[in-house]
């Protein structure tokens, strides 16, 4: 493609570029501190019905046996002494929270028949997420790359803030919907923009790069809940956070491969002018022009000027079974992956240290996916992770049944993160 051969010619790949691609992926920061956030700020919190304090919590709270451990019951007390009668809590709940910690369980009572809502928080955000994959994908093809990214980058510091000043659950909920809905669209439109700015036959190792940069994001989750603990000020925190991204407002040109594809050829020269400049090369002007020609030529095919869809993928036999096997594939793993992350507190062990390993094993799987993929190729390294990952967290599960020892409570944990 000549308009490759343009990406080529701006350098191998320029210093332009490599800052460019350092400042937009260090936007996967933001996605994955808001994508994970709730397995601390809904994490699992004890708590029991709330007593007086000069009551016996022994004599009025009911004990049950739970992993080898005996636990107050957090939603019963017993009725005038008796050991047999129960009743619902009377006058709130009682929390064990460490230090400074806060979580929206105990800020709402999310607890006994409220429950549930914690776990509704987090659905409602992740349906916000499929909402901008949808969406935006498609606007950023209208509008852009640049508008849509820059829009999506600073609305989600408006959107903590109104968090952290409104305390309503539903308000939260709604919030945290769309919170979700523009760091997708984050998330699609800075990496159509990082795969824009390379030529072609770097593409593969910039995407492999860019999930470290995830890994990076994960093991920072932990440390910044670790310091923070209050759920209010961690989720300010990783909205505002976006503000550090303000040079981007001057650094960021579109797309010049969009701006080619839209027929706004004195834009995307005027990008083009800028890059080279910055890495010190001369203007290309003969594979500009003819990267110019060539899209003209092809707007002249009529071959070419069909509008493709995502209905496109299953018209053709080959192509609709790797994209129901691929969808199947994000499917099974998003949910071992987010299910395990996001409920790290009901494992045994510290939450945060758990969490940073875990985050730690994913850096270490993502550097040794690279020379994996690079000896063995793509399909039998992926059959091979879905096969180990299955097997761990099954055994995870199964074991988490019937973990009554303080060691077999660890190894469970140790197979669900390593299965992660």
């Amino acid at each position: 493609m000549a308009v490759d051969n343009l990406a080529s010619a701006l350098g191998s790949p320029g210093k332009f570029q490599m800052i460019l691609y350092i400042l937009l992926c260090c936007n996967t920061f933001f996605v994955a501190w808001n994508h994970l956030g709730m397995a601390f700020m809904g994490a699992k919190t004890k708590h029991h019905c709330r007593v007086g304090n000069t009551t016996d919590i022994n004599e009025v709270v009911p004990l049950f046996k739970k992993g080898g451990k005996k636990e107050w019951d957090g939603c019963k007390l017993f009725v005038n002494g008796s050991t047999k009668e129960k009743q619902s809590c009377q006058n709130g709940w009682t929390y064990y929270l460490k230090g400074r910690e806060q979580t929206i369980i105990s800020e709402w009572d999310l607890v006994c028949d409220d429950a549930y809502k914690a776990s509704l928080a987090t659905t409602i955000y992740f349906c916000g997420v499929l909402v901008g994959g949808l969406v935006f994908g498609t606007l950023s093809d209208k509008f852009g790359r640049r508008p849509v990214l820059l829009f999506c980058l600073y609305s989600p510091s408006v959107l903590g803030i109104l968090m952290f000043l409104i305390r309503d659950y539903v308000a939260f909920v709604i919030l945290r919907f769309i919170l979700g809905f523009v760091l997708q669209g984050l998330q699609a439109a800075f990496y159509i923009t990082i795969v824009e700015l390379f030529a072609l036959k770097y593409r593969s190792k910039v995407g492999t790069v860019q999930v470290i940069f995830w890994a990076g994001g994960v093991m920072l989750t932990a440390l910044i809940a670790f310091v923070i603990q209050d759920w209010k000020y961690i989720q300010l925190f990783i909205t505002l956070t976006t503000l550090l991204q303000i040079g981007l407002i001057w650094f960021l040109p579109e797309s010049f491969r969009w701006l080619i594809a839209q027929k706004r050829f004195d834009k995307a020269e005027a990008v083009v002018i800028k890059i080279v400049k910055f890495n010190n090369l001369e203007f290309p002007q003969d594979i500009f022009d003819d990267t110019v020609e060539k899209n003209k030529a092809d707007e002249k095919t009529p071959t070419d000027s069909k509008k493709y869809t995502i209905i496109d993928l299953f018209r053709f036999r080959v192509l609709r079974k790797r994209s129901v096997i691929l969808a199947c594939i994000w499917f099974s793993t998003s949910i071992g992956y987010y299910g395990i992350s996001l409920n790290i507190s009901s494992l045994a062990g510290n939450k945060y240290l758990n969490f940073f390993i875990g985050g730690l094993l994913e850096l270490m799987a993502y550097i040794l996916t690279v020379f994996v993929t690079e000896r063995f190729g793509r399909r039998k390294p992926l059959c091979a992770y879905l096969l180990m990952g299955s097997i761990m967290n099954i055994a995870a599960g199964v074991l988490s049944e019937k973990a009554d020892s303080e060691a077999l409570q660890n190894l469970t944990t140790a197979l669900a993160i390593i299965g992660k």
